[in-house]
């Protein structure tokens, strides 16, 4: 049975992005271009059904998510330079997404 899993606030593709810009310290401008074809402009999901049957909720924000986001990504590329800049082998894309890498012993 499918559940749509959000925050149930409505948010451009273009809001977004600028979240992430900003949570990300850019000064990078997006381009837009409105070439797109049969583009839907407004859509929002809800996860009342997720609630009711499930009793799930959202726990971040779109913010949280995105900081807590963008730190694992920057500390997974950071040991992976190290560990490539030591000759050391780095994870495959299998592993475990509960830590970036294995702890050494």
């Amino acid at each position: 049975e499918p559940f749509n899993l959000s925050t149930g606030n409505g948010m451009s593709a273009l809001a977004i992005m600028k979240k992430v810009l900003e949570a990300m310290g850019s000064d990078v401008e997006p381009i837009v271009k409105n070439e797109a074809k049969a583009e839907i402009q407004d859509q929002t999901l809800s996860s009342e059904k997720a609630l009711k049957v499930l009793g799930w909720k959202p726990l971040y924000t779109i913010e949280e998510g995105l900081e807590e986001t963008i730190a694992w990504y920057k500390e997974y590329f950071a040991r992976k330079a190290e560990m490539e800049a030591a000759g050391i082998a780095t994870p495959n894309q299998n592993a475990s997404h509960d830590q970036p890498f294995p702890q050494q012993s």
